[in-house]
C-alpha cells in the first residue's frame, strides 16, 4: 500500500507562559495515494451545487475556489479574512453546509484523522518547539501504520515560510532549509524504525494553497480546534481518530536519546535529570536508560537538589493543573514521580511528590483521606524547614485542603463532610494572619470561596437554610481579597449571583451580575433582550450565558418581559459544545425561558438536545437529572409519548454514592416520580443546589 500523509498546524508554537488552550497542535489525516489524484475534483463536484446557488444569488466572486479557498478559520469567521484570505468571498452563512459535505465526501477514502496534544517543557525558540510536536507526532503515527517492506509513505507537510522563524539563512534559501528539515525528519523516522526497515519513505514540504490534500488537513485542524465548529462526529464514531501525546514519543528512542541526555547533564544537571526522568517514565524497562538517570543521580550534586525540587514542582504543575490535556498526563506523571522517588529521599522532594500524588489521586475521582492526613501532619512537623518560612508551609497547607474538598464532598452531594475541615481551617488561618483592612491575599480568598460555597449548597437544604447569610459573608470577603477584574475576582462574583439568584433576591443578583460583568454602563433591561447577545459578556464566556439566562426565567416569574429567546434558543441548539459544563445548563435554562413564554416545542427541542444517557462523570449525571424531568414534562404537556424512570436513575446513582438518594429526596426530587400537569418548569430547573442549578 503507497500511504499519503498530510499534516498541517494550528495555532503558534513560541514560549508560553501557561500551556492550557487547545490551540496549538500539528494535525493531518491519511489515505491511499491514489485517492490523492481524484481528490481536488471530488472536492470541485462536491461544492458544485453550492457554487451554482450562490453564483445566481450573489455573483461568481462568492463562489468557493478549490483548494485556495478552503482555509477552515477564514471560511467560518468573516473577521480572519485577511491578507491572501480577502479573496474569500462566500457568505458565511453557507459555509457550514458546504464543509459538512466535503467532510462526509471524502470520509470513506480517509484511513485516520490525527492530532497532536501537549508541548515540550524545554525548546529554545518557536520553530523548535513545532519540530518537536511535528516529530513526535508522526513518530507515533508510523508506528500506527502497518507498514510492509513493499509500502511506500510520503509525507506532505505544509510549509511555514516565515522570516522570523527560519531565520535569516533559511529565509533566504527556503529549499535548501527545507530540504535539510525534511532530510532529517526522516533519517530520525529510519533510526527509530531501524527494525522494520522503512526503505521507501518520502518528505516534501508544499504550499498549502495549491495543494487540496494539504487543504483538507488545513480543514481537519480547523475542526478538531473550533469546539463550536466540529464536523467530525461520523469520524469517531468509525474509530478514524487518533491523538498523539507528546510525551508519548518518548517510547521511541534512537541510538541518540541517551548521549542527548548526557550532554544536557553535563550543561545543566537540573534540566538533564528531568529530561531523564521522563524518558525512564516511559521506558522503565529500558536499561540504557536506566543505568544513565542512575548514573545521574549518583552524581548529582546536592546543592541542585533545591533547584530540581522547583523544577519538578514546575513540570508537574505544567502537566496536572495547566495543561488543556491535564487527565491524559496522569499516567505519565504518576510514573515519572514513581521514578523520582525511588532515587531521592530528600523531604523537599518528597513534599512535591505527595502534593502531586494528592493531586493525580483527586483528578481521578480517589480522594484518600489518610494520604491528605499524613501530608498535613508532614507539613506541620517540617514545613517552615522545607519552605523557609512558616507562611507559605500555611499557604501549601490551606492549597492541600482546598485540592480535596471538590471531589471528596461537592462532587458527590456531602457538603457537610467539607464543614468541619473548612471551618477548623479558616479559624486558624484567620488567627494566624489576621484581616488587615481587606489586603489582598488570594491564599485567604481560595479558602473564603470555598466556605462561600459550602454554605451556598447548604443554604438549598431544608434543615440548613440558614447558613444562607453565612455564604454570603463568605462570598464577600472572597470578593475583597481577590485582585480585581482577575479570574478569581469573575468567579467569586458569579457565585455571588448565583446565591443570590438561588434565593429569589432578584434585585441583589442582578447588582453581583451588572459587577460581574463589568456593564455598569448597561441598563437593567439589557439583560432581558436576548437578541443583544453581545452584551454583558454573554458571547465571551459560558457562565456568563448561564447567569443572564437564569436571571431571565426569575425575571420572567416576576412579570418581566424577556424577548429574543427564540433566534438564541435556535443558536443554542446549533452548539457543538451543548454537551459541556456549564452550556448544558444555559440550554437548560433557554428552554425554560421558553416554556414559560408558551413556546413547549422549542423548549422541548432543547431540552431533548442535551445527552443525559449515563457516563462516567457522577457529578455531572446527577447534575442532568432535572434536564429529564423537564423534557418529559414538556412532552407530557404537549400530549406527546414519553417515559421517565426516575427511581432507575437514583437507584444507579446510590450505587455509586451511598446517600445519595435521601440527599436529592430532601431537595424535592421525589416530586417528579409521576407526572402532574401542575409541575412548574422554573422550579424543577432550580431543583439542584446553589450553583448546580
Amino acid at each position: 500500500m503507497n500511504y499519503q500523509i498530510f499534516i498541517d498546524e494550528t495555532g503558534n508554537f513560541a514560549k508560553k507562559i501557561r500551556v492550557n488552550r487547545n490551540t496549538d497542535f500539528v494535525a493531518g489525516w491519511v489515505c491511499q495515494e491514489n485517492f490523492t489524484f481524484k481528490l481536488k475534483k471530488l472536492l470541485e463536484k462536491t461544492v458544485f451545487p453550492f457554487n451554482k446557488e450562490i453564483k445566481i444569488s450573489q455573483g461568481s466572486q462568492f463562489t468557493l475556489k478549490i483548494p485556495d479557498h478552503l482555509h477552515f478559520i477564514p471560511l467560518h469567521i468573516k473577521e480572519f479574512r485577511k491578507k491572501k484570505d480577502t479573496q474569500i468571498k462566500v457568505p458565511v452563512s453557507k459555509v457550514r453546509d458546504i464543509v459538512s459535505s466535503i467532510f462526509n465526501a471524502v470520509e470513506k477514502d480517509v484511513l485516520l484523522v490525527f492530532r497532536s496534544y501537549g508541548f515540550p517543557r524545554y525548546y529554545v525558540n518557536e520553530q523548535a518547539s513545532y519540530t518537536e510536536i511535528l516529530k513526535a507526532a508522526i513518530l507515533q503515527l508510523i508506528d500506527d501504520i502497518d507498514y510492509k517492506p513493499q509500502d511506500s509513505i510520503k509525507i506532505i507537510i505544509a510549509a511555514r515560510r516565515i522570516q522570523m522563524l527560519m531565520g535569516e539563512f533559511g529565509y533566504d534559501n527556503i529549499k535548501v532549509y527545507e530540504q535539510y528539515f525534511c532530510s532529517s525528519l526522516k533519517n530520525e523516522i529510519r533510526e527509530t524504525f531501524k527494525s522494520r526497515k522503512i526503505s521507501n519513505l518520502d518528505i516534501v514540504i508544499e504550499d498549502a494553497r495549491e495543494s487540496a490534500g494539504l487543504a483538507m488537513a488545513d480543514l481537519f485542524c480547523g475542526s478538531q480546534r473550533w469546539k463550536d465548529f466540529d464536523y467530525l462526529e461520523q469520524y469517531r464514531e468509525k474509530a478514524k481518530i487518533k491523538q498523539y501525546c507528546i510525551h508519548n514519543a518518548l517510547l521511541y528512542i534512537p541510538n541518540r536519546t541517551v548521549s542527548r541526555i548526557e550532554y544536557i547533564y553535563e550543561n545543566d544537571p537540573v534540566t538533564g535529570l528531568m529530561q531523564g526522568f521522563a524518558h525512564l517514565a516511559q521506558n522503565p524497562e529500558n536499561i540504557e536508560v536506566k543505568n544513565t538517570v542512575s548514573e545521574m543521580c549518583r552524581k548529582f550534586p546536592e546543592h541542585e537538589v533545591p533547584g530540581f525540587a522547583a523544577e519538578l514542582r514546575s513540570w508537574l504543575h505544567e502537566k496536572l493543573v495547566e495543561d488543556y490535556y491535564r487527565y491524559q498526563n496522569l499516567d505519565f506523571a504518576d510514573q515519572l514521580m514513581n521514578q523520582v522517588g525511588a532515587y531521592f529521599s530528600s523531604k523537599l522532594i518528597w513534599a512535591v511528590l505527595q502534593k502531586y500524588r494528592i493531586k493525580i489521586n483527586n483528578h481521578r475521582g480517589r480522594t484518600d483521606t489518610k494520604q491528605v492526613e499524613d501530608y498535613l501532619d508532614f507539613l506541620e512537623k517540617y514545613g517552615s524547614e522545607i519552605f523557609g518560612s512558616m507562611y507559605i508551609a500555611d499557604q501549601e497547607r490551606v492549597e492541600t485542603i482546598l485540592s480535596i474538598i471538590q471531589p471528596a464532598a461537592f462532587n458527590i452531594f456531602k457538603f457537610e463532610d467539607a464543614e468541619p475541615w473548612l471551618s477548623r481551617e479558616i479559624g486558624i488561618y484567620e488567627s494566624l494572619y489576621p484581616d488587615r483592612n481587606g489586603m489582598l491575599d488570594e491564599t485567604r480568598a481560595k479558602l473564603e470561596g470555598s466556605t462561600g460555597q459550602l454554605y451556598g449548597f447548604l443554604a438549598d437544604y431544608p434543615e440548613t437554610r440558614s447558613f444562607y447569610e453565612d455564604a454570603e459573608y463568605y462570598l464577600k470577603k472572597d470578593v475583597q481579597h481577590c485582585v480585581k477584574y482577575s479570574r478569581a475576582w469573575f468567579q467569586a462574583l458569579g457565585y455571588l449571583t448565583s446565591l443570590y439568584f438561588k434565593k429569589e433576591n432578584l434585585e441583589k443578583a442582578v447588582e453581583s451580575f451588572i459587577r460581574e460583568t463589568r456593564s455598569e454602563n448597561q441598563k437593567e433591561s439589557d439583560i432581558y433582550d436576548l437578541r443583544k447577545t453581545d452584551l454583558f459578556l454573554s458571547s465571551k464566556g459560558d457562565f456568563f450565558l448561564l447567569h443572564r439566562l437564569y436571571l431571565c426565567a426569575a425575571a420572567l416569574k416576576q412579570g418581566i418581559d424577556v424577548s429574543g429567546e427564540q433566534n438564541l434558543g435556535k443558536m443554542l441548539l446549533s452548539y457543538k459544545s451543548k454537551n459541556q459544563y456549564p452550556v448544558f445548563l444555559a440550554v437548560k435554562w433557554m428552554g425554560v425561558i421558553c416554556a414559560l413564554k408558551g413556546n413547549l416545542e422549542l423548549a422541548l427541542e432543547l431540552f431533548q438536545s442535551i445527552d443525559t444517557k449515563p457516563s462516567k462523570d457522577f457529578t455531572i449525571d446527577v447534575i442532568k437529572l432535572p434536564i429529564k424531568i423537564l423534557a418529559h414534562a414538556a412532552a407530557c404537556k404537549l400530549g406527546k409519548k414519553s417515559v421517565l424512570n426516575l427511581d432507575k436513575d437514583l437507584n444507579r446513582f446510590e450505587k455509586q454514592v451511598k446517600g445519595i438518594k435521601h440527599n436529592l429526596a430532601k431537595l424535592g426530587i421525589k416530586n417528579y416520580a409521576e407526572y402532574d400537569d401542575s409541575w412548574d418548569f422554573y422550579k424543577i430547573a432550580r431543583l439542584m443546589p446553589f450553583y448546580y442549578s
